[in-house]
């Protein structure tokens, strides 16, 4: 009985033992060669895709080479290599074309596009909204000439500002131009558009105006910047008769000349500070519309700045000075250009206002307005569609320069806000 016992233990082992063999064969089959075959399967599909891909590509460039033999030889020359980099100069420096961008060939076929895009600068540097702050300092001890106070004006800035901000956007009615019922129609002669550069700029929407309550409201978010022949901190000074505070006062009378009711605040909002001068001069912004709700055109008057103006070699400089002022009537008078943020939902309507202030100014002073520029953040340009932050000269520009600006520059606001206003009186 014990021999017997043994053999059928034997059996029972070996029996065990050939079912773990085959259970570790099944976990083989199923899951390790299972995942081979998938990861086969993928690479073939990965290749598959590489195929197509290279067909595609093969394709379009022999469409390309047979449209334009030149391709075709170089392409047979270089055994089929740097086919991209040839496309991609070919379009791009002698064509203006980027293949890959389907916008420019629009572009590129449709002129107009192209003109108006070609008036907007979109290179942005920017660090903050208060992008010149570099090397600022005031001294106060400047405000003393000429007997000025504003620095004592503004001792206790921010002092008496709302706690509970005007929150409600400037709301403009929109005028059917076909529709001659109601209200004075005296305006709706004026032509909408204008030609310049044989480009059609057509008016923003109508402003339904009273000409009897203000129109035109002019701040200054850094007011101390200063021109020539005031240096000191960096071209910032209290002395606002060299600051665009004074351009203000100057283009303010300009367009009350005109017939225009004009807010100008001259409240200084960079000083003692200058980071944050836009949160300061939005609450006198808010302020103001609260308390004049027929404002609707706004204009915040700065002076562009270039970095270490003084410290640059003659080339250089004299390049940038050649560039600050145009000739008008014999007199050098500063150029301007206007910076929209582009962080605002209303762009469009504020890119339509500065597109037709630019087609006048082109009109009638040509190479008075240099480019728009489109920057990335709002500066407080979201208060109302008609609204456009105006950079009057630059540091190599004097003060005269610059006031002279503001006569011509009133001119050709009064001809664009007169084009675009219905009068309800």
């Amino acid at each position: 009985m014990k021999r017997g016992n043994k053999k059928y233990d034997t059996v029972k082992l070996l029996l065990v033992l050939i079912t773990f063999m085959m259970a570790a064969l099944a976990i083989n089959v199923f899951f390790i060669n299972n995942r081979l075959l998938i990861a086969k399967a993928e690479n073939k599909m990965n290749q598959d895709l590489d195929e197509s891909n290279r067909a595609k590509q093969n394709f379009f460039i022999h469409v390309i080479n047979k449209s334009m033999p030149l391709l075709e030889i170089n392409y047979k020359e270089n055994g089929g290599t740097n086919i991209n980099n040839l496309i991609t100069k070919l379009f791009g420096e002698r064509l203006d074309i980027d293949y890959k961008n389907p916008k420019s060939l629009i572009k590129a076929q449709i002129s107009m596009i192209k003109d108006v895009e070609s008036h907007i600068d979109t290179s942005d540097n920017d660090v903050s909204e208060d992008d010149d702050s570099h090397d600022i300092y005031i001294a106060q001890e400047n405000h003393s000439r000429d007997n000025e106070s504003t620095a004592d004006k503004n001792e206790n800035l921010g002092a008496n500002r709302e706690s509970n901000p005007y929150k409600e956007d400037i709301r403009v009615v929109s005028v059917n131009p076909n529709n001659n019922s109601g209200g004075n129609t005296q305006n709706q002669g004026l032509t909408s558009e204008i030609e310049i550069i044989s480009t059609p700029v057509p008016a923003p929407i109508k402003i339904q105006h009273s000409m009897d309550n203000p129109l035109v409201f002019v701040y200054h978010t850094h007011g101390t910047e200063s021109y020539r022949p005031e240096k000191i901190g960096n071209y910032h000074s209290l002395n606002r008769k060299y600051t665009v505070i004074t351009v203000g006062e100057d283009f303010t009378q300009h367009l009350q000349n005109s017939g225009f009711k004009v807010v100008h605040d001259d409240t200084i909002h960079d000083y003692p500070s200058y980071e944050g001068s836009y949160k300061r001069s939005l609450d006198t912004l808010n302020k103001n519309l609260k308390s004049n709700p027929s404002l609707k055109v706004v204009f915040d008057i700065h002076r562009d700045g270039i970095n270490n103006v003084d410290d640059l070699n003659k080339k250089d400089y004299d390049r940038i000075r050649e560039r600050s002022y145009v000739n008008i009537n014999g007199e050098k008078v500063a150029t301007f250009s206007m910076v929209l943020g582009g962080g605002n939902d209303n762009i469009e309507e504020l890119k339509q206002f500065a597109y037709y202030i630019k087609a006048v100014s082109d009109e009638l002073y040509p190479g008075l307005a240099r480019p728009i520029i489109l920057k990335k953040f709002r500066y407080n340009q979201y208060k109302s569609d008609y609204y456009a932050l105006l950079e009057i000269g630059n540091n190599t520009n004097t003060i005269e320069e610059a006031r002279r600006t503001a006569k011509y520059l009133g001119e050709v606001i009064n001809h664009a806000l007169k084009r675009s206003i219905v009068n309800t009186n």
